[in-house]
């Protein structure tokens, strides 16, 4: 995984949290607080600036405001969380799907973190 971000701060993380009206879960403000986003092999994880630009873009904000899209797979599908304090897995979901089905492939963000972020578990 490659960082080349400056990692974001409390205020930063207050902020999306009350500009979007939503709860970023602890595991993702822990990894925000330590690098604020990040590149891989085949995604990103996303700093508190593309959250939130996501958030309202993807419509997140209108049909799926219990989720919180946390990175991408550099193609169709989104990497999302629920928007709750004590959330700590993420799943995919397609960006077409975003508010009419659940996400899938439901992973624990920090072992997946651990292991290199890969997305082997998606190509099964």
């Amino acid at each position: 995984m490659k960082n080349t971000h400056t990692p974001a701060n409390s205020k930063q993380i207050d902020d999306l949290q009350k500009k979007l009206h939503i709860s970023i879960p602890k595991v993702y403000k822990l990894f925000l607080l330590q690098t604020n986003g990040a590149e891989f092999n085949r995604g990103v994880l996303y700093d508190v600036d593309s959250i939130a630009e996501m958030y309202e873009v993807l419509g997140f904000a209108e049909y799926a405001p219990e989720l919180i899209s946390i990175g991408n797979d550099n193609g169709d599908y989104e990497l999302v969380m629920e928007a709750k304090e004590d959330a700590d897995c993420f799943g995919l979901l397609e960006q077409g799907s975003i508010g009419i089905i659940q996400p899938q492939k439901i992973q624990n963000f920090q072992k997946w973190v651990q292991k290199g972020c890969s997305f082997e578990f998606f190509d099964e």
